[in-house]
């Protein structure tokens, strides 16, 4: 048995897939908390968030915006260099009230290279404990496959007898 991560399935039109969309991803990660794939700007939600907003039953833009970085988790993006509690929390305190409230959905090509950089350190600052969860996992996995051989082996010497 080998190591294998688990992918979400979600609907063609879905936050997440929009998400995926946006940033180009084909697939997002096992880990979402540690395998961090991508980073979205406020802009790019601000752009999902008014596409989904009836479907989110946000009350305001802003509250959409912070449900569509609540969908960034699963998948494993940040959000504006952060994870997506910080930035909700950032948005409640009105950090980003002038991209919301001006439905701001173009990032800028400085804005791209910021993020860029972003993900770069967050991918850094998370893979070795990304790469202990693989090693255990992988371990666990050699483990039970040979537990299920012996008891293989086992059956088929009772099954002899």
């Amino acid at each position: 048995m080998s190591f294998e991560l688990l992918h979400m399935r979600s609907a063609p039109n879905s936050t997440i897939k929009m998400i995926m969309k946006e940033l180009g991803m084909a697939k997002g990660a096992g880990y979402g908390a540690l395998d961090i794939k991508g980073n979205i700007a406020v802009e790019q939600l601000v752009k999902i968030a008014d596409a989904k907003m009836k479907d989110m039953s946000a009350y305001t833009l802003k509250n959409a915006v912070k449900t569509a970085a609540g969908a960034c988790v699963p998948i494993g993006v940040i959000v504006e260099g952060m994870i997506p509690k910080d930035f909700a929390r950032k948005v409640d305190e009105g950090a980003y009230d002038k991209e919301i409230n001006g439905k701001i959905t173009t990032v800028s090509e400085d804005k791209k290279k910021l993020l860029a950089k972003q993900l770069k350190e967050w991918q850094a600052k998370v893979a070795p404990d990304f790469e202990e969860v693989k090693k255990k996992l992988e371990a666990k996995a050699q483990k039970e496959a040979m537990k299920e051989a012996k008891a293989a082996s086992g059956a088929a010497l009772a099954a002899k007898k």
